[in-house]
C-alpha cells in the first residue's frame, strides 16, 4: 500500500454517506445511493471447529491510496502503472474519504464531458465507502458484495486500511477450485454431510438431494438469467470513446459491444477507457472506439451453462461475456457479478424445509471455498489438488476435509539470483521439483537440484521424500508463515551451487576510516595497473585508432563477415558517463568499491555441457496459431537496455506503458513475441552488443523495436533495416510502435518534440529506486562523444514538474531517487534556473526521517564551478548522499583540450577540493579515458599522478573508442 491512512468511513453494518453529486450518474459501486445496506443473502456462516473464516484469509490486494486533490488524469496513470482499477482517496488529515473505480472514470468523467487533467478526483469519488474489518466474516462480506453488485471493498485492521478486496479474484479462485471439487462431488458432498448431521441422521435420499443441488447451481444455462427485454449497449467502430461512455452510463453497465451490421467487432469496458484512453492521455472525443477496443471477444451462447460461463471468463481473465442467440446476434453482455449472483440466487430460491437445507448447503459450500487458502498477497491463480472421495467399508461415502487446501506457496532463487514464487501441491515432492525445474527452465533431469528448507534452528534440511515436504509445510504453517523459502543446491549437477540467501554485499555504509583508507589505496594501485594495461594494450596489441587490428579484423572478436574470431577481446564496460550499472547494481552511491568491480560488465558463463537448457514448448509451432491471432495487448515483450541510467529510466517508462496497456513483460527473449532493444551509442562495445542482439532477433524471426541513442544518431545503419524505431523523445508512443510492429509494419518515429511527460506509467527495475531524468542533451561538444548527436541540445524539465514527480514517487514508497541526465550540472540553463534551485526544491519534499534518499547524478566540472558552495550545502543534507560523480577523463590539460572538455585539471581539482572540504565524508567518483589519440607518455603520467594524489572512491576506466558520426 502506498501509505497508511486513518479510517473515517462507514462499516459494513452501518449506513453509508451520500455519493458525489453528479447528475444522472449511475449508483456508486461500493454501497447504495439511498444510504441503506441490503440484508445479507444468507444468514451468518456457521462456526466450524477451527473458527469462522475471516476477511483477512481472502485474496486481498494492496490498496493504492492518493490525495483527494489529485487530478483524474494523474490518478488514472497511477492506477495503470499499478494495474489496478480502483483507488482509495484520503483527505488533508490522511483519513480515507472516498473510492474511485474505472466505472466512475467512465460514467462521471468521460460521459459527462469533463477534462481528466482539470477534474479533481474528489468531485467524482464515492464518499465514505463501505468498509469491512479484517476479522469480519468472510462469507458475509462476499455475500454483501454479490448482492450489492460492487466489486471493491476496503479492508481495515487496527484503524488502518491494509488492503482492498476485489471480489472477482475471490470468485475466480473459489469457482475454479470448487469446479474441480464439484466434479467429484466433494464440496457438495461435504455440504450434504453437514445437512445430515443437522437433521439428526433423518435426512433421506442424500444422493437425490446431492444431484438436485448440483443441477440447481451448476447446470442452468444463461438463458435462464437473460430476460426477453434485455437491452445491450452497442456502438459502431467509428464512434468516439465519448459516445461509448455515454452509452454505458445510459444503460448503467460497464461495457459496450461494438457492432458493424449484425456482427460483433469488439468490446470496450470501463477498464479499457481507464487504461487505454485516460491513462494514455488520449482524447475521448477524438479517439475512435476501434482503436482501443478488444477485437473479436470470446462469446457464449444462450445454451452455455452458468459454470461454463464462469470458466470461460476465468480462463480468459476478463469480466464481461457477450452472449449470442441462436441467430448469432447479440442477446446480452453479462458481467461476472451478474452470473455469480444468479447462481447463488437459484440455490437460495427454494422454500420451506428445502430452503433451510439450501441455506445450510450454501453456507457449507462457501465455507469450503473460503477454506481453500489462497497464497498470501498473490493475485495469480493457484491450483488445488483435489482428493477423490472413496467408498468406506460400510458402503457409505467418506467426505474429505477441505479445511487447509492441498497447495502452498514456495520461494526460491535461481542461478541468476532472481527470486521466484510458485504455488504448488504439498503432497508429492516430484510435483514440486517439476514445478521448480519448469520455472527455472531446466529441461535435463540430470540437472535437477536438491531442494532444502531452513528449519527453526537455522539449519538447511534436505527434502528427500514426500513426508519431508509435508512436514516442512506443516512446520511453516505452524509458525504462521504463508510462504516457505527453499534453497536450491546444484552441487551434484552440471550447474554450480546456488544459495537462497542472495548475494552477500561486502561493502557496508558503516565501514571504519581504517577500512576506507585501505580500500582507497587498493583503488589507486589497481587503477594504476589497469591504466598501464589499457595504455599498453592500445599501443602494443595491434589495435589501431579505428578500433581494428593490424590484420583488419575487429578487436571485439567479431569478423567482418559477422563470425566470431579467436582474437583477444577486451572486457566490455558500461557508459563512461555513468556508474549506475558499472557499480554492480548492489551498492548504493557512497559505497567505496574496488576498482575491479567498477565499470565491468561480466560475461555470462557458457553452459558447461554446451546444451541449450532454455528451449521451451513455446518454440513448437502451433498449426492453429494463424487462425487465431493474438489480441493486441496480450503479446509478451522482452526489453533489453544498454547504457546509462537515463536509458534505464526510458526503458522503465516504456515498460510501464506497455504493461498498463496489458502487454506481459518477460526477461526470457525466447518466449517473448517481440523484442524491444534500448541502445547506447557512447562506445563501440555497446553498439556491437546491439548489432549482435538484433541479428539474433532477426534469426529467430522476432518482431524488433529499437530505441535509444543509436537509431536517433545513426538512423541509416544497415543493422537497423527491417526493424521499427522509436526516438529518444518518442518513448510515450511506444505502445503504438509495438502494435504496428506486431501487425508486420515497420514504423520509425525519430522526430524531436517536447520532452516526454514524467508522470507516464513506469515499471521500475528496482521498485525502491526512482531514476528521474531532469534534463536531456547537453551543452558540450566533446570530440570523443556521439551522445549529443542523439540526445540533442540541452532541454530541461521545469522545477514544478520534477518536484511533482518527487512527491508522487515518495508517496509510492520509493526509498531512493537518482537524478539522471547527460550532464546534471547543466540543468536549467535553457529555462533560466540552475541545479541548486532544483535541488533545494526537491530536498524540501523529502521525508524528514531520511526514509527516501537523493542521489545527484553525473556532472561535468564546468557547470558546477559557480555553484560549488550551494551544491555542498545540499550534499550535507541528511536526505542526500555525500557522493558525486565528476568525470575528469584525463590528468593532462593538453588531452582535455583535444577532447574539448572546456575545463582544466586545475578547475577539476577546485571542484574536488571544495566539496571534500565542505562536505564531511564526501566521496568523489571519476572517469578516465585511456589511449586518446595524441596522448603521450607524459600525459599518461600526469593522469596517474592525479589518481595518486586524490585516491578517488571510484575510478571508472575505459579505453578510447572512436565514434564516427
Amino acid at each position: 500500500m502506498s501509505s497508511q491512512v486513518g479510517v473515517r468511513r462507514t462499516s459494513l453494518s452501518q449506513r453509508r454517506g451520500p455519493s458525489a453529486a453528479i447528475k444522472k450518474s449511475p449508483p456508486p459501486e461500493n454501497g447504495t445511493s439511498n444510504g441503506t445496506t441490503s440484508k445479507p443473502s444468507s444468514p451468518p456462516p456457521l462456526s466450524s471447529g477451527g473458527g469462522e473464516r475471516t476477511v483477512k484469509k481472502l485474496r486481498l490486494s494492496k490498496a493504492l491510496t492518493i490525495p483527494e486533490g489529485t487530478t483524474v488524469s494523474d490518478a488514472c496513470r497511477r492506477m495503470a502503472a499499478r494495474r489496478v482499477d480502483a483507488v482509495l482517496l484520503t483527505d488533508s488529515n490522511a483519513l480515507l474519504s472516498g473510492i474511485v473505480t474505472d466505472k466512475d472514470i467512465s460514467a462521471r468523467v468521460i460521459a459527462e464531458g469533463l477534462r481528466p487533467e482539470q477534474t479533481i478526483v474528489s468531485k467524482i469519488m464515492t464518499r465514505n465507502p463501505i468498509f469491512v474489518n479484517s476479522d469480519s466474516s468472510a462469507l458475509e462480506a462476499l455475500q454483501k458484495m454479490i448482492q450489492g453488485k460492487f466489486r471493491h471493498l476496503p479492508v481495515v485492521e487496527s484503524g488502518e486500511v491494509i488492503a482492498l478486496l476485489d471480489i472477482t479474484k475471490c470468485l475466480y479462485d473459489a469457482i475454479s477450485r470448487l469446479e474441480k471439487a464439484a466434479e467429484q462431488g466433494s464440496a457438495i458432498a461435504a455440504a450434504v454431510e453437514g445437512v445430515e448431521r443437522q437433521m439428526g441422521g433423518n435426512f433421506s435420499a442424500p444422493y437425490a438431494f446431492l444431484e438436485t443441488m448440483r443441477d440447481r447451481m451448476f447446470k442452468p444455462s444463461l438463458s435462464t438469467i437473460i430476460g426477453e427485454n434485455t437491452k445491450v449497449a452497442v456502438v459502431s467502430p467509428s464512434d468516439p470513446v465519448y459516445v461509448a461512455a455515454k452509452r454505458m452510463r445510459e444503460f448503467r453497465v460497464n461495457s459496450v459491444i461494438i457492432i458493424m451490421g449484425n456482427k460483433i467487432q469488439g468490446i470496450l469496458t470501463s477498464k479499457d477507457i481507464l487504461m487505454r484512453v485516460v491513462a494514455q492521455n488520449l482524447s475521448p472525443e477524438l479517439t475512435l472506439v476501434e482503436k482501443v477496443m478488444t477485437p473479436n471477444p470470446e462469446c457464449a451462447s444462450l445454451e452455455t451453462t452458468i459454470l461454463d460461463a464462469l470458466h470461460i471468463m476465468h480462463e480468459g481473465k476478463f469480466l464481461h461475456l457477450p452472449v449470442l442467440d441462436r441467430d448469432g446476434c447479440i442477446a446480452a453482455c453479462l458481467d461476472v457479478l451478474q452470473i455469480t449472483h444468479a447462481a447463488v440466487s437459484m440455490v437460495e430460491s427454494s422454500s420451506g424445509t428445502v430452503n433451510d437445507m439450501a441455506n445450510t448447503m450454501m453456507q457449507k459450500f462457501w465455507d469450503s471455498a473460503l477454506a481453500l487458502e489462497p497464497p498470501d498477497d498473490c493475485d495469480t491463480q493457484s491450483e488445488l489438488s483435489t482428493v477423490m472421495a472413496s467408498d468406506g467399508a460400510d458402503g457409505k461415502f467418506s467426505y474429505p476435509s477441505l479445511g487447509l487446501g492441498n497447495s502452498f506457496a514456495f520461494k526460491f532463487e535461481d542461478l541468476r539470483g532472481r527470486v521466484h514464487r510458485i504455488n504448488c501441491g504439498m503432497e508429492t515432492l516430484d510435483e514440486l521439483v517439476s514445478a521448480i525445474m519448469k520455472r527455472i527452465r531446466v529441461a535435463n533431469d540430470h540437472d535437477c537440484p536438491h531442494i532444502l528448507f531452513e528449519d527453526e534452528d537455522g539449519d538447511r534440511v534436505l527434502l528427500a521424500t514426500d513426508d519431508d515436504l509435508i512436514s516442512a509445510v506443516s512446520h511453516a504453517r505452524g509458525m504462521g508463515l504463508k510462504v516457505l523459502r527453499l534453497h536450491l543446491d546444484f552441487s551434484d549437477s552440471s550447474h554450480r551451487s546456488v544459495s537462497g540467501s542472495g548475494t552477500t554485499t561486502t561493502q557496508r555504509m558503516g565501514w571504519t576510516s581504517l577500512h576506507t583508507g585501505v580500500l582507497a589505496s587498493a583503488v589507486v594501485l589497481t587503477g594504476i595497473g589497469v591504466l598501464f594495461y589499457l595504455k599498453r594494450t592500445n599501443l602494443q596489441d595491434g589495435t589501431g585508432r579505428d578500433g581494428t587490428g593490424r590484420d583488419g579484423t575487429e578487436r571485439d572478436g567479431t569478423g567482418r563477415d559477422g563470425t566470431k574470431t579467436p582474437t583477444k577481446k577486451a572486457k566490455k564496460m558500461e557508459d563512461i558517463e555513468d556508474l549506475l550499472i558499472g557499480s554492480g547494481g548492489g551498492a548504493p552511491p557512497g559505497f567505496r568499491l574496488p576498482i575491479n568491480t567498477v565499470g565491468m560488465n561480466p560475461k555470462k558463463k557458457p553452459n558447461p555441457n554446451g546444451r541449450n537448457t532454455n528451449k521451451k514448448l513455446s518454440q513448437i509451432q502451433d498449426p492453429l496459431a494463424p487462425l487465431f491471432p493474438k489480441v493486441p495487448g496480450t503479446q509478451t515483450i522482452y526489453i533489453k537496455t544498454f547504457g546509462c541510467s537515463h536509458n534505464q529510466s526510458d526503458s522503465e517508462y516504456m515498460a510501464g506503458q506497455l504493461s498498463a496497456f496489458g502487454y506481459p513483460l518477460s526477461d526470457n527473449p525466447e518466449e517473448a513475441d517481440l523484442w524491444l532493444i534500448n541502445t547506447c551509442t557512447v562506445k563501440s562495445p555497446s553498439q556491437s552488443a546491439m548489432d549482435t542482439l538484433i541479428a539474433k532477433g532477426k534469426g529467430a524471426r522476432k518482431p524488433l523495436v529499437v530505441a535509444g541513442c543509436v537509431p536517433q544518431g545513426s538512423r541509416d545503419l544497415k543493422e537497423l533495416e527491417g526493424v521499427s524505431i522509436v526516438g529518444v523523445q518518442q518513448i510515450d508512443r511506444v505502445v503504438e510502435i509495438v502494435e504496428e510492429t506486431l501487425k508486420g509494419h515497420e514504423v520509425r518515429l525519430l522526430s524531436r518534440k517536447t520532452l516526454p511527460a514524467l508522470d507516464l506509467p513506469k515499471v521500475r527495475k528496482n521498485k525502491f529506486v526512482e531514476i528521474l531524468p531532469i534534463n536531456v542533451g547537453c551543452l558540450g561538444a566533446c570530440t570523443y562523444c556521439k551522445t549529443k548527436h542523439a540526445r540533442g541540445h540541452l532541454g530541461s524539465y521545469t522545477v514544478d514538474s520534477l518536484v511533482g514527480r518527487v512527491k508522487s514517487v515518495v508517496a509510492d514508497g520509493v526509498k531512493e531517487i537518482w537524478l539522471s541526465s547527460e550532464d546534471t550540472g547543466a540543468y536549467g540553463r535553457d529555462i533560466g534556473v540552475n541545479l541548486p534551485i532544483l535541488l533545494n526544491a526537491i530536498v524540501a519534499e523529502l521525508p524528514s526521517d531520511a526514509s527516501t534518499m537523493l542521489r545527484i547524478g553525473m556532472t561535468n566540472p564546468p557547470f558546477i564551478l559557480e555553484h560549488l558552495k550551494e551544491i555542498a550545502e545540499v550534499l550535507r543534507h541528511p536526505c542526500v548522499y555525500s557522493f558525486l560523480h565528476v568525470p575528469v577523463q584525463s590528468g593532462s590539460d593538453a588531452v582535455l583540450t583535444a577532447m574539448n572538455r572546456e575545463y582544466t585539471v586545475s578547475e577539476f581539482k577546485t571542484v574536488v577540493d571544495t566539496l571534500t572540504e565542505l562536505v564531511p565524508g564526501m566521496q568523489i567518483a571519476t572517469d578516465i579515458i585511456c589511449g586518446f589519440p595524441g596522448e603521450t607518455d607524459e600525459d599518461f603520467t600526469q593522469t596517474l599522478s592525479l589518481i595518486k594524489e586524490y585516491k578517488f572512491s571510484q575510478v571508472h576506466i575505459s579505453q578510447f573508442y572512436p565514434r564516427p558520426v
